[in-house]
């Protein structure tokens, strides 16, 4: 029975609705027992809600106060009652003596006259009218206190603020979960009554408190892109805005329905927001992965294995529940449906890593790497210093002095230790060899036209120059090299008669290229998956004349000419000599076992599809280790880009079952393990180290060498399915959002046409 449609009973100001539990178990009990069964039976009546009177033997309904003297059906003299209507299961009659059903259909009788019993000495509930009601007015949506203005502003806030703790350098992991509690107390207050456009200004108003705390964690945009910088935040903050407007419409629209009465409010929240967390770091606008409310749960082991077989975003789904449920506690509704959301709650956030773990099958080691440890490979790392406002703009005096740094560098890394073991690999970070391209077809097209940087005197610095010294310094070393530089295919140099140069190419790349026996190999990996707005402009490319445009505006000093790879490349290098080719059928070596590296470069461990297709094929390991060159100078001074980047290659570690090494310009380079753990880094440290290069080098240009333990390498069922569950999400929030525009609002009966209140 609800407690707005009893009001309607209701015709003087003032009045009371009292309501009467009939309980043959209550009759005897002493009144203490019977105010707090009542209570029990029907808490949420003073909100104005369905009662819940399953233990009940009936409930009558009479009128105090307001002028009236009598009870409520009566026959005779007083206001004229309305016609019949169902009140909870039976209708209900208008006079005199007649047996009636009401509520849960349990007898209850009238006297003679037309007088409902006297409540004297029976347990009972009064309710005060909140206004005057006409005898045939419709029934009134349901009486919620709205919130004001600031407090969905402050709930926006909140949210944001969540985001910033829960994130490096904060790491307050609790914060992630309880980012969205917020919106939800939002939707739910606002979406289960009051007019249909205060959820839609609730809904702007979130957006606009998110904000703030949205440009904090993208400043580094502004270096970027300053034009660009406003409308990345207010798109960003459109998420938690169109949550709060779905979930509040879900309520509004689907909540009273038969349908809404049967699907969990938890499923429906949590699917909700983890269907557009996944829209929004896989699909829209190219994908931006990062600040998924489940990513600060990494250093939760029993949480973070549900990666292995679901994914990040299966975390993400179980740090949405505890807010589901939140909502369903606050939106009206059967008790089936809440015990639905807690069945639904309990089957994500403990069946999800159980079955991951069960799933996560321990894979062998190749072999005793170069190292005297069995189950590990030794790895050295350069890590530059290059600002991204000068990476591609030094001059050719610049070049060198780069150059000769990092080889200095890279022969340290490959001196041997005081146990005489030496690196297996060594790795240069995401282009940043110093001269135009390192494939072997474009070196040679430098070299036949004699291309060259100038210096200062008139004399100038031939570009081959730069991979030929490279290649004899590996050759010298012995050690083979992973190095991020540019590969143009199909170059072409044309002498214009003043002597300029105008150059055309079939394809440019962002590419990681091995080097090994003195000799930049042909075989390299390009990046298939470019950075949104970084490398590529979504959806523009296919309209030159706008693409100028944003360029000219947004994108300053940006070319966007970077192709995507199409091959999904691994290098192979031998597990117990760091120079011979293993895939030399003559070497000595030919036999040995071998290490498989997947190298997605930098934007591209944020995607774990991307990462999954390197790592695995037909559903077994393709690789045996990650490794991550990337160039972190995008974020410039900014304190919270580079942790928020390793948290994410964290991630892939857990879903893949592979651990990674990372180098990177400007830091943070390291090793992490295949359950997400950082092992090593390459970070700074106020005191010198061994490892620290010496005086004449920047703070961040560093070497790390350190084993990489390969004996915790695991198959996952991530790695066998991929991201299921994300698109799962997405299909069942496409469901509700259609059964929002299908469903409409059930229409309110007209008032009587003889009704004078207002």
């Amino acid at each position: 029975m609800r407690a707005e449609e009893l009001s309607t009973r209701v015709g003087e100001p003032n009045s009371k609705i009292v309501l009467l539990i009939f309980d043959a178990g209550l009759f005897n009990s002493p009144p203490e027992r019977q105010k707090s069964a009542i209570l029990r039976q029907n808490r949420r009546v003073m909100g104005w809600r369905a009662g819940r009177n399953a233990n009940a033997g009936g409930v009558c309904l009479w009128r105090q106060g307001g002028g009236g003297d009598g009870w409520w059906p009566r026959g005779g003299g007083g206001p004229t009652p309305p016609p019949p209507r169902r009140l909870g299961t039976s209708p209900v009659g208008n006079g005199g003596g007649s047996r009636r059903r009401v509520g849960t259909g349990v007898p209850t009788y009238s006297e003679p006259d037309g007088r409902w019993p006297k409540a004297d000495g029976l347990p009972h509930f009064e309710l005060p009218c909140p206004m005057p009601i006409g005898h045939d007015r419709p029934s009134p949506p349901p009486v919620v206190r709205s919130l004001r203005w600031w407090q969905c502003l402050l709930a926006g806030v909140l949210f944001g603020l969540a985001l910033v703790f829960a994130f490096p350098p904060g790491s307050l992991a609790i914060a992630g979960p309880l980012a969205i509690v917020p919106l939800v107390l939002v939707a739910a207050r606002v979406g289960t009554g009051g007019p249909r456009g205060r959820l839609r200004r609730a809904a702007l108003l979130v957006g606009l408190g998110a904000l703030p705390s949205l440009a904090y964690l993208h400043a580094f945009i502004i270096d970027i892109t300053a034009p660009g910088y406003p409308l990345l935040c207010l798109y960003l903050s459109a998420y938690p805005a169109a949550f709060v407007l779905l979930l509040g419409l879900w309520l509004r629209r689907i909540g009273p329905r038969a349908i809404g009465r049967r699907v969990p409010v938890a499923m429906v929240a949590a699917t909700l927001w983890v269907g557009m967390e996944m829209l929004r770091g896989e699909w829209m606008l190219g994908g931006y992965p990062w600040y998924f409310i489940g990513h600060p749960l990494i250093d939760f082991w029993p949480i973070a294995v549900a990666a292995s077989g679901f994914g990040a975003i299966g975390v993400s789904l179980m740090a949405a529940m505890p807010a589901g449920l939140i909502a369903e506690h606050l939106s009206p509704g059967p008790v089936s449906r809440r015990i639905g959301s807690w069945v639904v709650a309990g089957l994500v956030c403990v069946g999800m890593p159980v079955v991951a773990s069960m799933t996560r099958t321990p894979v062998a080691p190749p072999a005793a790497a170069a190292t005297a440890a069995a189950g590990t490979f030794r790895v050295g790392v350069i890590q530059t210093d290059v600002p991204q406002s000068n990476k591609g703009s030094g001059t050719g005096a610049d070049r060198i002095v780069r150059m000769l740094r990092w080889l200095d560098l890279t022969r340290q890394a490959a001196a041997p230790d005081a146990q005489g073991r030496r690196p297996g690999v060594i790795l240069w970070p995401e282009t940043m060899f110093p001269g135009t391209a390192l494939n072997p077809e474009a070196v040679r097209v430098a070299r036949e036209n004699d291309l060259s940087y100038a210096l200062a005197n008139g004399r100038r610095a031939l570009v081959h120059e730069f991979a030929d010294l490279l290649t004899r310094q590996q050759a010298e070393l012995d050690v083979p090299m992973i190095v991020g530089a540019i590969a143009i295919d199909g170059w072409k140099i044309t002498v214009r008669p003043d002597g300029s140069i105008d150059d055309s190419f079939d394809g440019k790349f962002n590419s990681a290229m091995l080097i090994r026996g003195g000799q930049v190999e042909p075989m390299r990996y390009d990046k298939r998956r470019l950075a949104p707005f970084g490398e590529t402009l979504p959806l523009v490319g296919a309209f030159p004349t706008l693409k100028r445009w944003i360029m000219a505006v947004g994108a300053r000093g940006m070319s966007f000419e970077l192709s995507e790879g199409t091959k999904n490349t691994r290098f192979e290098l031998s597990a117990t000599g760091p120079s011979t080719p293993a895939n030399t059928p003559d070497s000595a070596a030919a036999a040995s076992p071998t290490v498989r590296i997947a190298t997605p470069i930098c934007f591209e461990i944020a995607y774990p599809e991307s990462c999954r297709s390197l790592a695995y094929e037909r559903g077994r390991h393709a690789a045996d280790l990650l490794v991550n060159l990337s160039n972190d100078g995008w974020f410039g001074a900014y304190a919270v880009g580079r942790p928020g980047h390793m948290l994410l290659c964290r991630w892939r570690c857990v879903e893949l079952g592979l651990p990674m090494v990372r180098s990177v310009n400007t830091g943070i380079s390291g090793v992490i393990d295949s359950r997400g753990r950082i092992i090593a880094t390459a970070l700074p440290t106020p005191a010198p180290t061994p490892a620290e290069p010496g005086p004449g080098y920047t703070p961040q240009e560093r070497i790390l060498v350190h084993d990489v333990p390969m004996n915790e390498n695991a198959r996952t069922l991530f790695g066998i399915i991929g991201d299921i569950t994300g698109w799962l999400c997405v299909g069942l929030a496409a469901v509700w959002c259609v059964l929002l525009m299908v469903l409409r609002p059930e229409p309110t009966p007209s008032a009587h046409a003889g009704d004078n209140h207002p």
